[in-house]
């Protein structure tokens, strides 16, 4: 499983999207991304990368342990 993770560019949090298309803090709220929606995925990016207001937008890559979404990685 798949999430967006960004920054907001106003003050600087980790933001990550939610299945209503917004950012949010909350990480255990993010919308999950399956392989089959890659261009869900994609389409996401592109319409956040031209609002300008979220950066370093990226992929990653997390797991469901125990119910809560687990990033693989830490995001410095």
């Amino acid at each position: 499983m798949e999430i967006l993770v960004g920054n907001e560019l106003a003050y600087g949090a980790s933001v990550y999207l939610d299945a209503k298309g917004r950012w949010i803090e909350d990480l255990q709220q993010a919308r999950l991304f399956g392989p089959e929606e890659a261009s869900a995925r994609d389409d996401a990016i592109a319409r956040s990368k031209a609002t300008t207001r979220i950066v370093g937008i990226e992929i990653e890559i997390v797991s469901i342990v125990d119910g809560a979404i687990v990033p693989d990685r830490l995001r410095e």
